[in-house]
């Protein structure tokens, strides 16, 4: 998963996002779907985007590079929103000889998402990748995965959103 989570931006915002590349892929480049927070897309409904990926090679200490995702011109937004949640996607070609030094490995299970058994309810202990508030959290651009309950639901059928606690050690 850590592998699998990049920091994703705007020249307005930053969010953690994660990366599928379909197994059909076609074009010049590798066609790949960034998933991130809704209101983060909304600040620049047509990009650019910048994504801090890791770099490196086999055996080698990752680095992290910072890429502009410009997606093609639209006037329409170029992101889709899911209905109920605070979570937006998009497709974008990345051109070969970026594909060639950036890995986009995936951690997904298709057969795992969306289990009625795993949303969260209140007082359910969770899991979650960020990204502190500097960029990057760690020297190879890892998230920090902290722990946490459910601690409280939005009160709106609509928003579908809820308060996540946890602690966080200070910052050094």
């Amino acid at each position: 998963m850590m592998w699998s989570t990049y920091a994703f931006g705007t020249k307005h915002g930053l969010a953690t996002c994660f990366v599928v590349v379909p197994r059909q892929s076609s074009g010049p480049g590798k066609t790949v779907v960034v998933v991130t927070a809704a209101h983060i897309l909304s600040t620049a409904p047509h990009g650019p985007f910048y994504l801090a990926a890791r770099i490196g090679d086999v055996g080698s200490d990752p680095h992290v590079m910072l890429f502009e995702l410009r997606p093609p011109s639209s006037k329409q937004p170029i992101f889709v929103k899911h209905p109920l949640y605070d979570i937006g996607a998009f497709e974008i070609s990345i051109p070969p000889q970026l594909f060639d030094i950036v890995r986009f490995p995936s951690f997904l299970n298709e057969n795992a998402i969306g289990a009625d058994r795993d949303r969260p309810r209140a007082g359910r202990d969770v899991l979650f990748a960020e990204f502190p508030k500097v960029l990057p959290g760690t020297a190879a651009g890892f998230p920090v995965l902290r722990a946490g309950k459910v601690a409280s639901y939005s009160g709106s059928r609509e928003q579908r959103a809820f308060l996540i606690t946890h602690t966080a050690p200070p910052h050094l």
